[in-house]
């Protein structure tokens, strides 16, 4: 199965929103560009047009020599104009450098407007010709031509430009502040939600805090969390009635239990030469024993899993408790169980406790090796203390490894091997209280090596 890629929420929102106002603002700049350009270009012609025709009837002929009156003002920038005689020559005005009207040869009333390059540089022409008039109804036909420089023309075009591009930066800016200024709000209410989650795991069935004063949260994530807490509440009930029932089942069961026993170790007394009997009331011992252990086993779990129940920790020699408890084995299995030097570690524990989780694995490897003999090493691996279990009996089916820590749950279907179901579980919930860790690898055929971890003790504690 592929593993899923976890991606931050608040990294997504942000790479989107610089994507979507990258493209916005290109798409825009690009847009605006062509489309303005267009429109300066037909304003630039349109404005040539306009001062060849103010200027021609401008002119008039004053003292043998053509004039431009007062009537035309011209406040264009960029603008200049030039008037020819019929033989091509320069009577009035200042043409661009280069710039010669052969070039442009003008036939009857026609006018031409363009844009044209005259020495390296862009210029809107309009030319045509005209008649000059005087006051004696003098006449002079001449040739009329005004130029603006492109660039002078596009300089508004310019300046309207960057400005739309500055106002389009500016509102991209302003909307990428409130979105990530959103997404910061929406991903920190978020992340303190899920902070608040994240402390059920330590104590289950602690309802959600409320989200601190200062802290900016949303209505949807209210409601989530909301709803969050009544879920909670019920499973917190069910589980506190479930709790109460193991305790109150356990203790009820205790005194049966040890009646039958006595009553049990009474009858083998007086019928100690009944043969059929004694082995009656064996089976019946073997079977109130097995009761205890689940009983007790019960009774562990309810006291460790009960709120306000903290267990008297202190400085626990991992070494001496698997000795003990492996020089226990030996003695009731009748079986040497190889144990490999035991370095000294210190953990910071209940001797009580620790020992039930030892003593359930080890118990285990005696009980599932296969009459060969389990291998203990404990060793410290940097801040940890490293204790593997190994033995050589049948394994786990690969199935059953993530079922083997459930409560009641064997790996064995006949069940004939004694066990209350409750070991595993009990070890993985005290390992876990302690901050350690449990672990298991098996192969059918090939045994089971369980290797726990814990945090190792040091002057100021863990």
């Amino acid at each position: 199965m592929d593993r899923i890629k976890k991606k931050s929420l608040k990294n997504i929102l942000v790479r989107w929103n610089l994507i979507f106002i990258t493209v916005t603002v290109l798409t825009s700049v690009i847009s605006i560009s062509f489309l303005t350009r267009d429109s300066v270009h037909n304003v630039a012609l349109l404005d040539i047009q306009s001062l060849y025709s103010d200027l021609r009837r401008s002119l008039e002929i004053e003292d043998d020599r053509i004039i431009v009156t007062e009537e035309f003002e011209n406040d264009f920038e960029g603008f200049s104009f030039a008037v020819y005689d019929s033989d091509g020559r320069l009577i009035l005005g200042a043409p661009p450098q280069d710039f010669s009207p052969d070039q442009y040869p003008v036939s009857g009333n026609t006018r031409i407007t363009k844009r044209v390059k005259i020495g390296g540089s862009w210029f809107y022409l309009a030319l045509g010709k005209t008649i000059a008039r005087g006051d004696d109804k003098q006449k002079k036909p001449v040739l009329l031509i005004c130029f603006i420089e492109q660039h002078i023309a596009y300089r508004a075009y310019r300046l309207f430009l960057f400005s739309v591009i500055g106002l389009i930066f500016g509102t991209a800016l302003l909307y990428f502040l409130v979105v990530s200024s959103l997404s910061r709000q929406f991903s920190g209410s978020l992340e303190h939600l899920m902070t608040r989650v994240r402390r059920i795991g330590n104590s289950l069935g602690e309802p959600l805090s409320p989200p601190a004063e200062d802290t900016i949260s949303f209505q949807e994530l209210e409601e989530i969390s909301s709803a969050y807490d009544r879920v909670l509440q019920q499973m917190n009930q069910v589980l506190k009635r479930e709790r109460q029932f193991n305790n109150y089942i356990s203790h009820e069961l205790r005194t049966p239990i040890a009646v039958i026993s006595a009553q049990s170790q009474l009858t083998m007394e007086i019928f100690r030469n009944n043969p059929d009997i004694q082995d009656h009331m064996k089976r019946i011992l073997k079977q109130c024993d097995q009761m205890g252990d689940l009983v007790n086993s019960l009774l562990d779990l309810a006291h460790l899993e009960s709120s306000g129940q903290q267990p008297e920790d202190h400085e626990v020699a991992l070494q001496d408790v698997v000795l003990a408890i492996c020089e226990r084995e030996e003695e009731l299995a009748g079986k040497t169980l190889f144990v490999l030097p035991l370095s000294p570690v210190s953990i910071f524990a209940n001797t009580d406790l620790i020992s039930t989780v030892v003593r359930n694995l080890i118990s285990n490897a005696v009980k599932y090796g296969g009459g060969k003999p389990a291998e203990v090493s404990l060793a410290q691996e940097g801040a940890l203390a490293v204790l593997k279990i190994r033995d050589y009996g049948n394994g786990i089916a690969a199935e059953d490894l993530e079922k083997i820590f459930e409560p009641f749950y064997r790996a064995d279907p006949s069940r004939s091997t004694a066990g209350t179901g409750l070991g595993l579980t009990l070890a993985k919930r005290i390992t876990e209280y302690y901050h350690g860790t449990i672990t298991v690898k098996s192969n059918p055929g090939e045994g089971s090596c369980f290797c726990l971890t814990f945090p190792v003790y040091n002057e100021t504690g863990l």
